[in-house]
Formats: structure tokens, sequence, C-alpha cells
């Protein structure tokens, strides 16, 4: 009977220390979000250089990306030359895969993927399909935007068991910006 009372106690006292280690696991749950860092907020400006848009070989573009550290909601203003700013905000979705929305506050929702100082989302509009680009390059923010005329799509390749079909489309534009931080 006091063997199966010791074994009992030392069952429950065994017991309560492992759930103690993992209540105390779950509480140190390292941060696995993927989250722009201090380095992406400020304000940007530099000159965007366009191919393929006729009359158009430049335009000055200013971004301004405030929030809050370890918060995944930022504001992100978008400026090209004299038009009125763009004022955006972008929204983590699923910030443990590096899923965000850019929320354009007029109900167009654009998801958009982080990764590695690259913030990347391709969208379609207006029968244009548009890849954009934001990444960290040194002090620079590096902003491309790549439009591609689906429609015009050029067929290769058999389309066979050994040879797969291959589509490529043609670029109608090119936009790209290295943009500097104020200080």
């Amino acid at each position: 009977m006091k063997n199966t009372l010791l074994l009992i106690l030392f069952s429950l006292l065994f017991i309560g220390k492992i759930s103690a280690q993992d209540n105390k696991k779950a509480t140190e749950t390292p941060d696995t979000r993927i989250l722009l860092s201090d380095k992406w907020l400020g304000e940007w400006n530099g000159e965007m250089k366009v191919i393929g848009v006729p009359k158009m070989d430049k335009v000055d573009v200013k971004i301004i990306i405030k929030g809050e550290k370890n918060a995944p909601k930022w504001v992100w203003s978008l400026k090209y030359g004299t038009q009125p700013a763009r004022e955006y905000e972008l929204l983590g979705k699923d910030t443990q895969k590096g899923k965000y929305i850019i929320d354009e506050k007029n109900s167009i929702l654009l998801e958009t993927y982080f990764s590695q100082d690259v913030m990347t989302s391709i969208f379609e509009v207006e029968g244009n399909q548009i890849m954009t680009v934001y990444r960290l390059e040194n002090d620079n923010l590096i902003f491309e935007n790549t439009t591609i005329k689906p429609a015009k799509v050029i067929k290769t390749g058999a389309g066979d068991k050994d040879i797969p079909e291959v589509k490529t489309y043609p670029i109608a534009g090119f936009q790209r910006a290295v943009l500097k931080k104020n200080k």
C-alpha cells in the first residue's frame, strides 16, 4: 500500500513537471513570423526609369513606409511625380509563410509575398499582368514593375510527353527605381 502511494505521488510529480515544461515551451515559442525589419521604415526617394511607355522615360518616386516594430501592419504611401500619393496598407495575412495583403483602400486587395528582404506581387489589371518587386539592397530600396501582355502568348515546344509546351509572354513595359532613404 505504501509503495502504491509512493508510485502515485511520484507519477503525479512527474506529470506535473512535464506539464510545467510544456507550458514553459508554449510561452517561450520563438516568433517565426516573417516581418519587415526596421530597415524598411522611412521615406524613400528616387527616379524611376520607364521603358516601353511612349513619351515617358522617367518619373520621380517617393515611398513612405511607417509601422510599429513587430506589428504585421504598415502604412505604405506611394507617390509618382506630381500625382497625389496613394495611401495603402500592408497587412499580415499569414506572416509565418511570408504572405501579406496590400490594401489599396478602394476594394482592391493584392496578395504579396515577403522573404529575405524581397517583397513580390503579381496581379492582372485591364488585360495586363504586372509583377511588382520591392527589394532592399545595401542602403537602397529597389522598386521594379514588369508589365506582361498575356493575350500575346507565344507557344513553343512539342507539347507531348517528351517535350512540354512552353508559353512565353512579351514584356510590354519595365520600370525600375533605385530609392535612397531620407536621413
